[in-house]
């Protein structure tokens, strides 16, 4: 299963407004920041830098087939697309958008 390439330019649309520096939008905009493993820094770990698979289905050593399979619930995606950062954002809408692996 690929990232979705959406999510995966995550850092960089932090790098097209300029806040690629700012720890405070990398939970959002990177995989695994804050935790063991995790996104430290774009030249550490460059491959986490963007939103990748686990940060919407969890950690995992190696994919798992039903993982990408299963629905995202939408308290999971509003963890990050919040009504300050994602006014507009609209669930159901945008679900169909994300859907891969199927």
């Amino acid at each position: 299963m690929l990232p979705i390439p959406g999510h995966i330019n995550a850092f960089q649309s932090l790098q097209q407004i300029g806040y690629q520096i700012e720890p405070e939008c990398f939970e959002c905009h990177t995989t695994g920041f804050g935790y063991a493993g995790g996104f430290v820094s774009r030249a550490a770990t460059p491959t986490l830098s963007g939103v990748g698979c686990e940060a919407c289905h969890g950690p995992g050593d190696e994919p798992h087939e039903d993982r990408g399979r299963a629905t995202v619930p939408e308290t999971v995606c509003r963890r990050c697309h919040t009504a300050e950062t994602s006014p507009d954002f609209d669930y159901e809408a945008r679900l169909p958008l994300i859907s891969h692996g199927r």
